[in-house]
């Protein structure tokens, strides 16, 4: 197939995908809660600059940086105006769409070099109609970055094992070596380039042990030493200015550890003001009235769901696999598989990404096994695998069942230059894409349509100086006031600006330390103001506003009961 045709392909994907992220970012009624994480990343290099935020944080840098850059250059373009107060919303979300879009083509040309033309155009459309990809944008996390750079990385891996040796070139090592550039940006994105780059080493290594009789052991270990090369030059430099050469700091670095505290105070593009406390005792001494220390934790851990040993961790992993694909990806991968292990030959290229994909899933395992917790979003680097033997199923299919419909030949009569086979092929494509397309029509995360009432209501009735505690945080991206979460719930209780507290009604009806912190220092300290919820839902669904009393609280805190310890 000529050139031409292939940027027609490419230009048609891209355009499916920008059609798909637009309409999810367009109808999400809130992001995803740890976008809120990227978002204060992002604040600090916009108020302190980036050299400084960067030394501040332990989460992985490159997000917040592209999104502190696309706020940039969308408050060049738009200006102060009523609905500047979203742009940092759409900066995060904008970031992530881009990044997905832009990944079709390192798909595409990953799935050309490695199963075929046809091939190729019907996996890029399954990948962008998928529901687990077309979030990606709504939800506004580092996942869209980390999905460019670990396909970026697959890629140039491909292009490395089906170029054929040519004395006096260097295409094949070029490529390899822009593979590790990629994942070493993927790394500063998120901890999934790390654990795909853990698995390509490996896969790369059993290649060179198997290759071992015909190459020089120099040969077998120049493609692992390119990969990491490359990785190196990209990481070295941010951990040696982050972390020096201190062990314990390079492996936090590594980890990508994060500090709750870095989400603190959202929304404050200027060094806050230091106020003068509204209490005179420290929080490490604040009581409730049973005597009890307050306890502000980031999560409620009485309803944690997470289960941790290999068991759980295996059947986790498969439920997350059969989310990310979806049922009928799911079903035509299954069936793909089966039929590319049956009449097709295993090539060097086949078996190295068949063994960095099952590298990377046995790793992911080990992290479900290890933390008890796993989503489908941290299996995105397996989608190349599933949607290769999802397309190889689609044409392979088109082709057997015009092989059992002799009729079907007349539907070609339209068109002489595409066989029955492509039509049906075709035909089970559109169908394919238009079942996946079904949940991506629904408002992402309608659930929390509590929290973006009652952002609204905060930006329409509130003063621009008053503070916020908000619990989950989620109205820090629509309000434009200034924000605590509640990890930094003792810092807004003490600060005197603080005017309303959000929380969900059901972080209020559970026994835990957390939730009688709760309990106590809304009915003490402050006054229900208005409640939102979703049409239909139960009761405890709600969002509830409070009128923050500062000189109750100090009255609290303060009382000889309270503070004795």
């Amino acid at each position: 197939m000529a050139l031409r045709q292939h940027l027609l392909r490419i230009s048609l994907l891209l355009a499916l995908a920008t059609l798909v992220q637009s309409w999810v970012v367009a109808h999400a009624v809130v992001p995803a809660q740890d976008a809120v994480r990227y978002l204060a990343g992002a604040q600090a290099m916009a108020r302190d600059g980036w050299w400084p935020a960067l030394l501040a944080a332990s989460d992985p840098p490159l997000h917040p940086t592209v999104v502190a850059g696309m706020h940039s250059a969308l408050q060049f373009g738009i200006g102060e105006n009523d609905a500047s107060r979203l742009l940092w919303l759409q900066s995060l979300q904008a970031s992530a769409a881009a990044a997905v879009v832009l990944s079709v083509v390192p798909l595409y040309v990953l799935l050309l070099r490695w199963i075929g033309t046809l091939e190729a155009f019907c996996g890029g459309v399954l990948f962008c109609v998928l529901t687990s990809v077309a979030r990606l944008g709504g939800d506004g996390l580092s996942d869209g970055l980390q999905l460019l750079a670990c396909l970026s990385a697959l890629c140039g891996l491909t292009i490395f094992l089906t170029s054929a040796p040519q004395p006096g070139t260097a295409t094949r090592w070029l490529a390899i070596v822009l593979a590790g550039l990629a994942l070493g940006w993927g790394i500063l994105a998120g901890s999934a380039a790390m654990a795909l780059f853990v698995a390509a080493m490996m896969a790369l290594a059993f290649d060179a042990l198997r290759n071992r009789a015909t190459s020089s052991l120099l040969g077998a270990a120049a493609a692992p030493v390119a990969l990491a090369g490359g990785v190196l030059v990209v990481l070295g430099p941010y951990l040696l200015a982050t972390a020096g050469f201190d062990p314990e700091l390079l492996a936090s670095r590594i980890r990508a550890d994060h500090r709750p505290e870095n989400a603190a105070y959202l929304n404050a593009l200027a060094q806050p003001m230091v106020q003068p406390s509204t209490v005179d005792v420290a929080p490490s001494q604040w009581r409730l009235a049973s005597g009890e220390p307050m306890a502000f934790g980031h999560k409620e851990t009485s309803s944690s769901l997470r289960a941790r040993g290999v068991a759980a961790a295996l059947k986790q992993f498969g439920v997350e696999l059969f989310r990310l694909l979806g049922p009928v990806v799911a079903i035509l991968a299954v069936a793909g598989a089966g039929y590319s292990a049956a009449a097709l030959e295993p090539r060097r290229v086949d078996r190295v990404l068949l063994g960095l994909s099952a590298g990377y899933a046995l790793l992911a395992i080990a992290h479900a096994a290890r933390s008890g917790y796993l989503a489908d979003r941290h299996l995105l680097p397996l989608l190349p695998l599933a949607l290769a033997v999802a397309a190889r199923a689609i044409c392979a299919g088109g082709a057997a069942l015009a092989r059992q419909m002799p009729w079907a030949e007349s539907w070609a009569d339209v068109w002489p230059r595409v066989p029955a086979a492509g039509w049906i092929s075709r035909a089970m494509l559109v169908l394919t894409a238009a079942f996946c397309l079904l949940p991506t029509s629904r408002p992402l995360h309608a659930s929390r349509w509590g929290h973006r009432q009652a952002a609204e209501w905060l930006a329409a009735r509130t003063a621009p100086g008053n503070v916020v505690l908000d619990t989950r945080g989620w109205t820090c991206f629509y309000s434009g006031r200034a924000t605590y979460r509640h990890e930094a719930a003792a810092a807004a209780l003490a600060n005197p600006r603080l005017a309303f507290v959000v929380v969900e009604e059901r972080e209020l009806a559970t026994e835990s330390p957390r939730s009688r912190t709760l309990r106590e220092i809304l009915s003490r300290s402050a006054q229900p103001v208005v409640r939102f919820s979703n049409p239909g839902t139960s009761a405890d669904a709600g969002v509830a506003v409070y009128r923050w009393h500062p000189e109750r609280f100090a009255a609290l805190v303060e009382a000889p009961g309270a503070s004795r310890q």
